[in-house]
């Protein structure tokens, strides 16, 4: 199965464990879950929450990971000041990289938008070099949309 069909092939799937989820929490823990069960080459996947000039863990799967993120420092704090997502495919070569795990070699970061305000970022690492792409970016950023609706309360796929 290719990349674009494996990110298809989750948006039922997706869409069913959102429709009757009892609070956003779950919501945010089985996105990571199903993402994280459904790609073998990520070795770290999380959210980072949006809160007082800082970015907070939220729910992951991997390794520990760093606790919060100052606004502008890393791919994921750079993420939230210019509102764009941002692949690195390889993150020894960034200046500004936090390395939470030191065996990470790429990594997937987009923003995480509810009502266009961003709240936090989708962050994705991998040890494998350039492990994502433009299938990647587009494939998360149809899902992230489909969590957005459900947190909107607008869910209509």
């Amino acid at each position: 199965m290719s990349k674009i069909e494996r990110y298809d092939s989750l948006v039922p799937m997706l869409t069913g464990l959102l429709i009757d989820a009892p609070h956003d929490l779950s919501r945010y823990s089985n996105f990571i879950a199903l993402l994280y069960q459904n790609f073998p080459i990520y070795t770290w996947i999380g959210f980072y929450f949006l809160h007082d000039g800082h970015l907070i863990l939220g729910p992951f799967q991997g390794r520990v990971a760093c606790d919060a993120i100052e606004l502008g420092r890393g791919v994921c704090g750079l993420v939230v000041q210019n509102g764009e997502p941002h692949i690195a495919k390889d993150v020894r070569l960034l200046e500004n990289y936090i390395a939470c795990d030191n065996l990470t070699l790429s990594e997937i970061v987009l923003p995480l938008q509810i009502r266009g305000k961003i709240i936090g970022v989708l962050d994705i690492d991998s040890y494998i070099l350039a492990a994502f792409d433009q299938v990647d970016l587009n494939g998360l950023q149809k899902l992230l949309n489909i969590l957005s609706l459900s947190l909107n309360g607008q869910f209509a796929v």
